[in-house]
């Protein structure tokens, strides 16, 4: 079929250009045949007018679909260089979704403000929490757990730090948990500030001892 939708009015030809053969010239051409005209202006073609009405019409769509195409993207073009550069296309026209870029002040909204502030809040609550299971473990007295951390979270970092390292002195000197204080008696009563420097035993060979047995 050619561009403008027609047809040799040739039966051997068409039964070639079909690949149905005889089966054309025993009648079957009346099937196609049948919705074609003789073409107004071109003899010998056969045309079928709505084809040709429907490509008239798409060619026309085409046209006018360009030409939108162009004209949207000179519009585009004409907007960039005035410093819009982010455009929506819409029907019938252009809309513009932002102004030409300007710097803007580091401004923090309410939003993102409180999301930020509930992020910090929680990762405070899991250091508060990995400190404390540091010192739960390596006090290794279970005992009055939850009165104990509860007390551990209102003490300063500077002082979680301090408790930290006097601990393993403690628990050197109490290897049997049954004499080691309860964890929050030892908290609370501030023993980690406790000397826990083991004095000498007289010795006869320590010069002050032999000074005192003189």
């Amino acid at each position: 079929m050619d561009e403008d939708c027609s047809i040799p009015d040739n039966d051997e030809l068409l039964a070639r250009l079909t690949r149905m053969g005889q089966g054309w010239l025993d009648g079957g051409c009346h099937l196609v045949k049948d919705c074609f005209v003789p073409h107004p202006t071109k003899a010998g073609r056969l045309v079928n007018m709505r084809l040709l009405e429907e490509r008239g019409k798409q060619a026309e769509w085409r046209e006018k679909s360009s030409a939108g195409g162009k004209k949207s993207a000179q519009k585009r073009k004409e907007w960039r260089d005035k410093g819009f550069n982010n455009l929506k296309e819409v029907k019938g026209g252009l809309t513009t979704l932002e102004p030409p870029l300007v710097p803007k002040a580091n401004i923090t909204t309410p939003s993102s403000s409180s999301t930020s502030n509930k992020i910090n809040a929680q990762s405070d609550q899991v250091a508060r929490e990995n400190d404390f299971h540091k010192f739960w473990n390596a006090y290794n007295k279970k005992v009055g757990k939850k009165k104990c951390q509860d007390f551990w979270n209102k003490l300063s970092d500077v002082t979680k730090e301090k408790i930290i390292k006097a601990l393993p002195a403690y628990i050197n000197k109490t290897p049997d948990i049954n004499f080691r204080k309860d964890p929050l008696t030892w908290l609370r009563g501030e023993h980690w500030q406790d000397d826990l420097t083991i004095p000498l035993m007289p010795s006869s060979s320590n010069p002050l001892f032999l000074k005192m047995v003189i």
